[in-house]
């Protein structure tokens, strides 16, 4: 693999300016990069997420003898890979709408990718025999929430290709930012929110409906984040998928639904474990890098006005501008699993505490 512990300088440059990078060429909506510098990036955050999750990607409670899964938006394979290692009995499917790179990590043999848009893949009539409906133990996706713009839909897609009994896992941002209060200068870091604020969670649909955790208390909004967040929703993609994930599978008629919170920092600051803050000294360098170049263009593809755009182009900059330990802002991955009922299964709607992380 290749050294990922920093992107190098022309990697950094190169994410000024969209116009520079490269792109996939489909209709999809997905609006990152497909080129070098992403698959830097891609590594790198799931390096990061490995030590933030615990050292657990996988969070589904899956059993040992499943015959098929697939990742989703697989991107550089890092994933699928990690799923085909822990199940090498198991015939793994990695999906993209881009090739994944062949140069990272050793293929598996039974581990296969292919390059497709996953609606266009499961609405072939006939379907493709490898992926027929009802024919897989496991379906995962991750970090969609750039691509996705009818999440009700996806899911319902999703779903059909599970057989029942079997579990959907959908890991995915939030982008509600929250901001930790600046201890005054005489003040210590007790002044900060206690640990627990940032620590990872479970919860229950009712409780995640009820915006019941402490962290609500610090909710915060800036030019750069609203501006972001309209863009996204201009393209028809919710910049809230994250929390709406186990809603949506609780209408689907999913079970078991188990829903787990990680804090994504955009810097470091007393509270955080190591894990926490290694991501965010990573995320808070990265924050402006991988946002203005996205910003830019969504505003060129939606047609906004272009003022607006350079103005929360500006406010990202200014607030990270020598900020070595980045900001003290994060929002939320949610880790959301649901299992297909069984034939005839009665539907359990809550999630059992405990049990799976």
């Amino acid at each position: 693999m290749p050294d990922m512990a920093e992107p190098s300088a022309s990697a950094t440059s190169a994410n000024g300016d969209h116009e520079t990078r490269s792109y996939h060429k489909t209709q999809s909506a997905y609006a990152l990069p497909n080129d070098n510098v992403e698959h830097q990036r891609l590594e790198m955050q799931h390096s990061l997420f490995i030590g933030l999750m615990g050292g657990r990607i996988i969070h589904a409670p899956l059993e040992h003898n499943i015959s098929k899964a697939i990742d989703i938006g697989c991107g550089t394979g890092s994933v699928t890979h990690a799923i085909a290692s822990a199940h090498p009995s198991t015939t793994v499917y990695g999906v993209d709408l881009s090739p994944v790179p062949q140069n990272i990590r050793t293929k598996l043999q039974n581990l296969y990718y292919v390059q497709c848009d996953f609606n266009e893949l499961v609405a072939q009539n006939p379907p493709d025999p490898r992926f027929h409906p009802a024919s897989f133990d496991y379906v995962y996706s991750r970090l969609l929430i750039y691509g996705i713009t009818d999440w009700p839909g996806y899911l319902s897609r999703a779903i059909g290709l599970a057989k029942p009994g079997a579990w959907i896992e959908m890991q995915e941002a939030d982008y509600h930012w929250y901001r930790v209060p600046t201890p005054q200068l005489t003040s210590t870091s007790s002044s900060l929110p206690p640990a627990d604020v940032f620590a990872p969670h479970d919860m229950t649909l009712d409780e995640l409906a009820a915006d019941s955790h402490p962290s609500e208390t610090f909710k915060s909004e800036t030019l750069w984040s609203k501006t972001m967040n309209a863009l996204l929703r201009a393209k028809q993609l919710n910049p809230h998928a994250g929390s709406s994930l186990a809603s949506l599978m609780s209408d689907a008629g999913l079970t078991d639904i188990k829903i787990c919170r990680y804090i994504s920092a955009a810097g470091v600051w007393s509270g955080l474990t190591p894990e926490a803050a290694a991501f965010g000294e990573y995320v808070g360098k990265q924050t402006p890098l991988m946002y203005v170049p996205v910003l830019r263009k969504l505003g060129k593809e939606t047609g906004w006005d272009e003022g607006e755009v350079e103005a929360a182009v500006r406010d990202l900059e200014k607030e990270f501008e020598g900020k070595e330990n980045g900001q003290m802002l994060w929002f939320w991955v949610y880790v959301v699993c649901g299992r297909k009922p069984e034939e005839d299964a009665p539907r359990s709607r809550e999630p059992l505490r405990g049990q799976w992380r």
